[in-house]
């Protein structure tokens, strides 16, 4: 079942370079959810670093976690993360 999302902005992590984020399963469960900077160049070439992330991330959100969290590829920290090798 494809998440969701759960109505909340999501959050650039500067040292990591991540966009962190919730979303809802099926179960209403929020599940953690992060992607990398260089997937998000990969959903939008023309991303300006600075101002964008969050913007582009929430264009994409469902289409950038759901795949990854329906086949189960889950990291040990329990967050569904999407590197640009992913899209």
């Amino acid at each position: 079942m494809p998440l969701v999302p759960a109505g909340e902005p999501g959050h650039r992590d500067f040292k990591t370079d991540n966009v962190y984020f919730f979303m809802f399963n099926h179960q209403h469960r929020r599940i953690r959810c992060a992607v990398t900077l260089q997937a998000l160049e990969n959903f939008d070439p023309q991303l300006d670093r600075r101002f964008d992330t969050v913007k582009c991330l929430e264009a994409h959100r469902e289409q950038i976690a759901s795949a990854k969290f329906d086949i189960g590829n889950i990291e040990t920290d329990d967050t569904v993360m999407v590197r640009a090798a992913d899209v």
